[in-house]
């Protein structure tokens, strides 16, 4: 019964870091959408400036 426990131990250990990297990939993909986002917005702005 130890035995099961533990490896009960281990695989939540297991779920909650993946869970958190999770979070953390997630974190990582917002900055970047919104960095890419901000990139498209300033090159618009750019275009629009030169037909003016």
């Amino acid at each position: 019964m130890s035995m099961l426990k533990e490896q009960v131990q281990r695989l939540e250990s297991e779920i909650k870091s993946l869970k958190q990297e999770n979070e953390r990939l997630k974190q990582e993909l917002d900055d970047s959408y919104r960095s890419s986002l901000a990139g498209i917005l300033k090159i618009e702005q750019l275009l629009e400036d030169n037909k003016e």
